[in-house]
């Protein structure tokens, strides 16, 4: 599954996104202020995809009066008449979905208003209305029947074990099902796992060594893309013999004691791992093979990720998206950050959209520092605090006087010398306006 075009016009404080989607463009990172909009954004493409599946995840299935989303026409944009969405999407077998949604604040609008923008839907209900292009016929034409959907919140966290006062055992118990055509085994939303970050991982440990190969790969995986992501060693996961049955791993111990950062990546990948393996049952030896999927790693899917940069540290957070699209080629990614250094860790093609504006960046941010990229992309100066920055331009006038106060430069110099980009400063300016005498005075030498 392929989101190919993405539409929102008058939506709270934005003016318009449009965006036209190619396969190479694996992720779109929308960036913007506090208030921006950014989650509302991520919860309105969750709505166009998940509000019209026929599909049932333990957390959500489609019911009449039972919306994903709440509908409220107070979001239009102010001094507006409407907003509206349109998403288009496509899966890997060449159907393609269109959903559109129209919000007004008043159901006599003039249609004339908005069919520049949607066209094709009239308002049905007290003040809006929404289209699928593709309905009916049997589940495999459902988009959500072969393809993963995953939506990580800006709210997910997860516990310490040892936070607990009272520590429950926890056995694990392997729990057999009978599998139920329309339905999706894992949830969509996953705001925390708790422990059944356990189960996943056990389950899928325990699938290997029965003699999965999918599963297999899997584990194997798992502690390889941490590794890629955080830059320190995992080593091969175990398992504690029961009662007492935990994961863990050679060189980090058991993920009960892993830092939020490290939890966080690893929900993250086991999640995508299985309902990898999942949906690789649904496609035939023939379509596998027609549409060139060599493993379960190949499965296409949608993951939103509110964000990504949460509990991070900005090597990982530099590293996340460039490892996760290398290891899983045909997951879109949609995520918010306010971090620069995963904008500068985008792999190529990426998607960078400014909210509210929706302009859409064609810089190189790759090759760009830290500071460029800050000012680019959030409109905010790096470098010195402005404290910092006074004290050298202090330096600098004194410098270029005809008569230098030497106790002045010197202690200015002696107050950042143990400070590498101060002092680097000091002595560029040191180097471009004093005579060798001075600066040897300055310096102390």
């Amino acid at each position: 599954m392929t989101i190919n075009k993405i539409r929102i016009k008058n939506f709270r404080t934005i003016d318009e996104i449009d965006l036209s989607l190619g396969s190479e463009n694996r992720v779109i990172c929308f960036v913007g202020e506090n208030g921006s909009a950014k989650t509302s954004v991520l919860s309105l493409i969750a709505e166009g995809i998940i509000s019209n599946s026929r599909m049932k995840f333990p957390n959500y299935q489609r019911r009449d009066n039972l919306r994903y989303r709440a509908v409220s026409n107070a979001e239009i944009k102010s001094n507006e008449e409407f907003y509206s969405v349109q998403l288009n999407y496509s899966n890997l077998l060449g159907d393609e979905y269109i959903y559109k949604k129209l919000v007004v604040k008043n159901k006599s609008i003039n249609p004339s208003v908005y069919d520049n923008i949607i066209s094709g839907i009239v308002v049905k209900n007290k003040y809006w209305t929404e289209s699928l292009s593709f309905r009916g016929g049997d589940i495999e034409k459902d988009y959500l029947y072969n393809n993963i959907f995953m939506i990580r919140p800006g709210g997910r966290y997860e516990l310490y074990e040892y936070d607990f006062n009272n520590v429950k055992d926890h056995p694990f118990v392997l729990k057999g099902k009978e599998p139920t055509y329309g339905e999706v085994p894992y949830s969509f939303c996953v705001e925390h796992t708790g422990s059944d970050l356990q189960d996943i991982l056990l389950n899928m440990i325990f699938d290997s060594m029965v003699g999965y190969e999918d599963s297999e790969n899997a584990v194997e995986s798992v502690s390889q893309i941490l590794e890629k992501i955080t830059e320190s060693k995992f080593g091969d996961s175990k398992i504690i013999q029961s009662p007492y049955r935990r994961v863990l791993f050679e060189h980090k111990g058991i993920i009960d004691s892993f830092s939020q950062g490290e939890l966080d990546i690893l929900v993250t990948i086991s999640s995508i791992l299985t309902r990898q393996i999942f949906f690789s049952k649904r496609f035939s030896s023939k379509i596998k093979e027609e549409k060139g999927i060599q493993s379960f790693f190949d499965i296409p899917g949608v993951i939103i990720i509110d964000e990504i940069d949460l509990h991070l540290h900005p090597r990982a957070q530099e590293n996340y998206l460039k490892i996760l699209s290398e290891i899983f080629p045909r997951i879109q990614f949609i995520v918010t950050t306010h971090s620069p250094f995963v904008i500068r860790g985008l792999p190529e093609s990426s998607v960078v959209v400014k909210l509210p504006s929706g302009r859409v960046f064609d810089n190189d941010f790759e090759s760009m520092d830290i500071d460029s990229i800050t000012k680019i992309i959030f409109g905010y100066e790096g470098g010195f605090s402005e404290s910092v920055k006074n004290e050298i331009e202090k330096f600098k006038l004194e410098l270029s006087n005809d008569v230098n106060d030497k106790k002045i430069l010197k202690n200015i110099y002696k107050k950042f010398k143990n400070t590498y980009s101060a002092k680097n400063e000091l002595d560029l300016l040191l180097a471009s306006f004093a005579d060798e005498h001075l600066i040897n005075f300055i310096k102390g030498e």
